[in-house]
């Protein structure tokens, strides 16, 4: 089973991954893998390390998709027509995560997140949700 978790910035993707999986389980998180990396911010990370990141990323959810055999948690805050189609045919579940707003900058700031987290949350918000999932608002 892939479970695919999507939302804006701050609105607890990787929370909710942590509560919910269990020991065993693949998870494809970008920011964990920019972590093992060599990431020395939490979310600021140096372009090369993002671009580099990204790649990993990217071919790490291909393979779960192509070959799911695991149970595989995959947060993807908003996934492009072609992953959903992917998602889709392999019969993901789909969970997207939202909060209001303020809540969402609140939740940025409480974390340290850098300047620009404001700008990326209004932007995602600005531009609306790609997948069809219904939205679970989420509680910190």
């Amino acid at each position: 089973m892939i479970t695919v978790i999507t939302g804006p910035p701050c609105s607890g993707k990787s929370t909710w991954v942590q509560q919910h999986r269990q020991p065993g389980d693949l998870t494809i998180d970008f920011d964990l893998i920019c972590q093992a990396l060599g990431a020395r911010r939490d979310h600021d990370q140096d372009p090369w390390l993002r671009e580099v990141t990204a790649a990993a990323w990217a071919a790490a959810v291909r393979r779960a998709v192509g070959e799911p055999r695991h149970r595989t948690w995959i947060i993807d805050a908003r996934p492009t027509r072609q992953r959903q189609d992917d998602y889709q045919r392999i019969r993901a579940r789909i969970v997207r995560l939202d909060a209001a707003r303020a809540e969402l900058h609140r939740r940025a700031d409480e974390a340290g997140r850098p300047p620009g987290y404001h700008e990326r949350i209004d932007d995602f918000l600005a531009a609306g949700p790609r997948d069809p999932a219904p939205a679970v608002r989420t509680r910190w």
